[in-house]
């Protein structure tokens, strides 16, 4: 069996005692003590043996070697302060420098680098960051579903010790540190390691919410998104609500872009919806685009009540846009108002926030109609309906039909 190391409390003892003997070799060698002199210690304790004149020092030489010991355990101490505020300080620049949750784990795990291991995970052992190998027989454990917590010759861990910290952040990431058998955490150890994880928690919840920012200004308005982020509930998906809905295409696309080339067609395209996605996104979400179209939707994730009137003028705006873009390029809107299901369809690997319902159908519908009727933009009775006054005086139903156009 190994014998264990030295613990600090056993290096401070060696180092006031060495003080002390050599305090007495140098009594011996100016001849204030006889050479027989001897210095022993046993526990905390000096024996001094000796001639009457050498026991006659002995409480002397034990308050120096007291005072001492307090002397390297302050040092001790203060070091240890240091280096722990040191510690906190650069984890603390360092998370607030990334916004990349991997680069965040780092930065917590590369101080405790002199671990045997230190890994950021989630329960179900998913690592962002690690020095060492995480053991497997903590991943078996129920370690990492419990509040933070030491555990000191943990089992499976062949006496090794653990300590788990919770980040505190939606996906249950937590800080794992494990110490050899000579080496069990103590208190101050957990309560570093809440500091150091409360920084990280912190960072990586704003990094989340950076990723999620970014994400959903693909497709959402940034008040929307602001008010998304905001919420304490999940809103997006499963919610049945009123919406005005735009399909809108590119009339007579195929044959050019085969006139066109893959290249070109593919840098027209991106510059169209260039103009006309951000006059969707003003007020509604650029829900998907549909090769040369794309479906735009008013009134979701949260109500607008004035998601019709928003969406008739972003459709005079995108028709307005693309005459002074590409006068060669003739596009047909189709749009429609009614309750839809807006929510999170597909499978957990991929999914896809769209809406469903017959108001889609009907813009559909209504785009294809503009190809026959020669007309840029037609409207169903129902959003017709919900426009204000202004608008629906630029609108006039098309004869024989249950359905406008605009002006």
């Amino acid at each position: 069996m190994s014998t264990p190391p030295p613990t600090l409390r056993d290096t401070q003892r060696t180092r006031a005692f060495a003080y002390v003997q050599r305090l007495v070799n140098q009594l011996i060698g100016h001849e204030l003590l006889p050479v027989e002199t001897r210095l022993e210690l046993e526990s905390d304790a000096l024996v001094l043996s000796g001639e009457w004149l050498a026991a006659a020092l002995q409480p002397l030489l034990q308050a120096l070697f007291e005072a001492k010991l307090v002397e390297r355990q302050l040092a001790s101490e203060t070091l240890h302060l240091y280096r722990e505020s040191a510690l906190v300080l650069k984890t603390a620049l360092a998370c607030a420098g990334s916004v990349e949750p991997s680069a965040i784990a780092e930065s917590l795990v590369r101080g405790y680098a002199d671990h045997e291991v230190a890994a950021v995970l989630n329960r179900h052992g998913t690592v962002l960051a690690s020095v060492g190998t995480v053991p497997p027989a903590l991943l078996s454990e129920p370690l990492l579903r419990r509040p933070s917590a030491i555990y000191n010759d943990a089992p499976g861990l062949e006496g090794r010790h653990a300590l788990v910290q919770p980040l505190g952040t939606r996906d249950d990431f937590y800080l794992l540190l494990v110490q050899p058998p000579f080496k069990p955490f103590t208190s101050a150890e957990l309560t570093l390691a809440t500091t150091l994880g409360s920084i990280a928690a912190a960072a990586l919840a704003n990094a989340y919410q950076t990723a999620a920012q970014r994400t959903l200004s693909r497709y959402l308005p940034q008040a929307v998104v602001r008010k998304l982020l905001e919420e304490d509930e999940v809103r997006l998906g499963g919610v049945e609500q009123t919406a005005t809905i735009m399909i809108l295409d590119i009339r007579g696309f195929t044959p050019l872009s085969a006139e066109l080339g893959a290249a070109e067609t593919v840098t027209l395209l991106n510059r169209f919806f260039a103009v006309v996605a951000p006059l969707v996104r003003r007020y509604g979400i650029v829900d998907k685009y549909l090769g040369d179209g794309l479906l735009g939707v008013w009134g979701v994730p949260f109500a607008d009540p004035q998601d019709a009137d928003h969406a008739f003028e972003a459709a005079q705006a995108i028709v307005r846009g693309v005459k002074d873009f590409a006068p060669q390029l003739a596009i047909g809107i189709g749009l429609a108002r009614g309750r839809v299901i807006s929510g999170n369809i597909g499978i957990p690997e991929r999914m896809d926030y769209t809406v469903i319902g017959s108001p889609v159908n009907e813009a559909a519908k209504l785009e294809e109609k503009t190809k026959v009727l020669g007309q840029s933009v037609l409207l169903s009775a129902a959003l017709f309906a919900a426009l204000s006054a202004e608008n629906q005086g630029r609108c006039r139903v098309v004869e024989g039909m249950d359905f406008y156009t605009a002006e």
